[in-house]
């Protein structure tokens, strides 16, 4: 069978989809992934077939339409990215690639609003996949409108999704989220390790905390006073920036992009911007966090994080010290994050999830 991966390109996006693509590919399946070309040095030796532009320049068309909004966080602004701006720079593009692919199931992330386009054009079924907790659903709603009407604008008639596969465990879930659908496959959220490479040289000492703000915040100044604030607290500290970015510190230690899953076994903290796939990480690993969240979902994943009682979220970086000193020395916090750790390994496997994923797509006749 042939399975095409579509995402939005950017690495918070695409990355959680990859453990279930790699279970596909493992049984024999052909797996390829439609996104912009900049994602290839995510996906290694996995099969890209690019199309449209990237983020940078969604982001500057969004702000052109959009007289000035910024679509990094919730809002028309995010709505005109996700749904107008990228399909209309995007899904011819993204078609073509997708006919010489020939798929037979197309899995889109959760607001990747060109695959569902390409499975109404090549009349094969999709799937959702989430990468967080479920967004609010006004915001939601809208995308969902506006890509109704991008479907009608070129003559698709929408096809209903057949299952939403969904690695948000049940730590980050709110009394407030809407019922669980009755097309949902659950999937245990995996760290990303990427391929290759070696093993990072991470110092020996302890406790270390973790200073990481994901790929998509670009703030060298955020990331500088959080580290200048946990190193002050007197922890020894691994921050994921290039060597030489941040002011010297001999407590403080460089080491540039490294999956999560190559470090988080080494920390006894994390300190981050609240980014679904970290978040999910750092729960799934069973370590405390400490969270200043600055754009799109974060805000509502460090309440989430909060409110299972494994983290602290700060406004102010230099809170960031003593915060860590609490989640390190108050029991409570290390509990709730091993509970939710213990939650995650009795969710479903990549391998469980591909299994029902495809046996759903079969029962819908779709196939």
């Amino acid at each position: 069978m042939r399975i095409l991966f579509s995402s939005v390109p950017a690495p918070g996006h695409l990355l959680p989809m990859l453990p279930l693509a790699d279970a596909a590919a493992d049984a024999g399946h052909e797996v390829a992934f439609l996104t912009d070309a900049g994602m290839a040095g995510y996906l290694g030796e996995r099969t890209l077939l690019p199309a449209g532009p990237d983020t940078v320049a969604l982001l500057a068309e969004v702000e052109r339409r959009t007289g000035g909004g910024d679509a990094r966080h919730p809002g028309a602004a995010a709505v005109e990215l996700f749904a107008g701006a990228r399909i209309d720079s995007t899904f011819d593009e993204a078609l073509a690639q997708a006919r010489k692919f020939g798929p037979d199931v197309v899995v889109c992330e959760a607001v990747d609003f060109v695959g569902p386009m390409v499975a109404a054009a090549l009349d094969v079924p999709w799937a959702s996949h989430a990468i967080s907790a479920p967004l609010p659903e006004p915001l939601y709603g809208m995308m969902v409108e506006r890509g109704a009407v991008q479907h009608a604008s070129r003559g698709l008639r929408p096809r209903n999704r057949f299952a939403l596969v969904d690695p948000a465990p049940d730590a980050l879930r709110s009394p407030d989220d809407p019922a669980r659908p009755e097309d949902l496959i659950v999937l245990r959220p995996t760290a990303h390790r990427g391929s290759g490479g070696s093993e990072p040289q991470l110092p020996a000492g302890k406790p270390l905390v973790l200073v990481t703000v994901g790929t998509s915040v670009q703030e060298p100044e955020l990331v500088a006073d959080l580290v200048g604030s946990v190193t002050r607290a007197g922890y020894e500290v691994v921050v994921t920036t290039e060597p030489g970015t941040l002011p010297p510190n001999p407590l403080a230690h460089e080491i540039g992009f490294v999956p999560l899953a190559r470090l988080l076994p080494s920390v006894d903290a994390v300190v981050g911007a609240a980014g679904s796939g970290t978040v999910m990480a750092t729960l799934a690993s069973g370590l405390p966090a400490v969270l200043r969240p600055v754009l799109a979902d974060q805000p509502w994943n460090a309440q989430r994080v909060v409110a299972a009682g494994a983290g602290i979220a700060i406004e102010d970086p230099a809170e960031a010290g003593p915060a860590v000193r609490t989640v390190l020395t108050e029991p409570a916090y290390r509990a709730a994050a091993r509970a939710a750790a213990d939650s995650i390994r009795s969710m479903p496997s990549p391998e469980e999830a591909l299994t029902e994923l495809l046996a759903r797509a079969d029962a819908s006749g779709q196939l």
